[in-house]
């Protein structure tokens, strides 16, 4: 059960697919119930509800994703009913509220994954940080999950039982950690991957841009991939400064163009206000790419600060510092590089996850 499944662009719909992938590999039969979405793929295994919107407006609580609930409703009795899971695993807490009704009904237990925790997060919505819990309340699901150890804690402080961590993850045989050379113009190159919502911070990395460009004669470029409801204001951003020769905006692009752009970066900026995992986080380790990453999610344990340069959320002034580091010590970024990939085959891959999550299940239906 999930907001988004590809190829609707989402870190929750990457997740999905390789959990399904993992589990099909383990034997198992699976079905998806989703949002209705042009960008998601039809199959037989895939059954939509509600309103047709767009894979940007499925991250919005809108007119047409809450109207859309009541359909979900009804649609999860007829979907349950022919699939007879023997778990339900959902990842977005309004849909297992509306779906949750169906599966006391059937008897079938809920798993629910947290991609993000909002109600203590005081950069969300005053409705969505109330309304989260009071949902997840409401689902009775069996079990939680959440990417983080900081996440697990909130929620466990809040009173919810059976919680347990389960990191985002990434298959590392897709990311093979093989990088080019740097250009032989002498430009460092920084890339910039996420979806072009207020949430990734874009307008700070802007900012950091035009503030590294004052204090560097190195030369430097930024491309930025991605698309979303912020992608005009970024691009007005951009022209208003000048930055048009330093930045450039890709738009989406298909995964194998992304590993190609990541073999010929010298970085990754991750410049988001708040995140869990950041897929792009886990992506860039596998590919032996360095990053600099603002300290959230899992990032905010100071452990972590060998596998990536950390600046505070929300401040330019500390990102163009730490991409400033990168410009001018060569070492350090190897050293970040490295200890980024060890960490990201040690922890982060998927057979391991699906493992864990298999464990998880087999303690539910127990």
């Amino acid at each position: 059960m999930t907001k988004k499944y590809p190829s609707a662009i989402g870190g929750d719909a990457v997740v999905v697919s390789n959990l399904e992938r993992q589990q099909i590999r383990n034997g198992h039969a699976t079905a998806i119930l989703t949002s209705r979405c042009e960008a998601i793929e039809e199959d037989v295994h895939v059954h939509k509800f509600g309103f047709t919107d767009t894979a940007e407006g499925l991250d919005r609580i809108s007119c047409k994703r809450l109207l859309s609930l009541p359909i979900l409703f009804a649609k999860s009795f007829s979907v349950v009913r022919r699939e007879r899971p023997d778990i339900i695993h959902t990842h977005s807490i309004d849909l297992t509220f509306f779906v949750s009704f169906a599966a006391r009904r059937y008897r079938i237990p809920i798993v629910h994954t947290f991609h993000i925790v909002s109600f203590n997060d005081l950069q969300q919505s005053f409705f969505r940080r109330k309304v989260e819990l009071l949902l997840l309340r409401g689902s009775r699901v069996r079990a939680v999950t959440a990417p983080n150890g900081y996440e697990v804690y909130s929620l466990r402080r809040a009173g919810v039982q059976n919680v347990h961590l389960l990191f985002n993850g990434v298959d590392p045989g897709d990311w093979d950690g093989r990088r080019v050379t740097s250009a032989s113009d002498g430009v460092f190159r920084f890339i910039a991957v996420g979806r072009m919502e207020k949430q990734k911070g874009y307008s700070c990395l802007i900012r950091a841009v035009e503030r590294l460009g004052a204090i560097s004669d190195r030369p430097f470029h930024l491309t930025i991939v991605g698309s979303g409801s912020e992608h005009a204001h970024v691009s007005s951003l951009i022209d208003d400064l000048g930055l048009e020769t330093r930045v450039s905006l890709a738009g989406p692009l298909p995964p194998k163009k992304v590993r190609e752009l990541y073999g010929e970066s010298d970085a990754l900026v991750i410049s988001s206000l708040w995140e869990t995992t950041p897929l792009t986080l886990l992506e860039a380790w596998a590919s032996g790419l360095p990053v600099i990453c603002t300290r959230v999610g899992i990032l905010r344990d100071e452990a972590y600060d060998r596998v990536a340069l950390m600046a505070e959320p929300g401040s330019s002034e500390a990102l163009s510092s730490k991409m400033l580091l990168a410009l001018s010590d060569d070492g350090l970024l190897k050293r970040v590089a490295c200890n980024g990939s060890t960490e990201v085959r040690n922890n982060y891959g998927w057979t391991k996850i699906a493992t864990r999550l298999q464990h998880l299940y087999a303690d539910v239906l127990s």
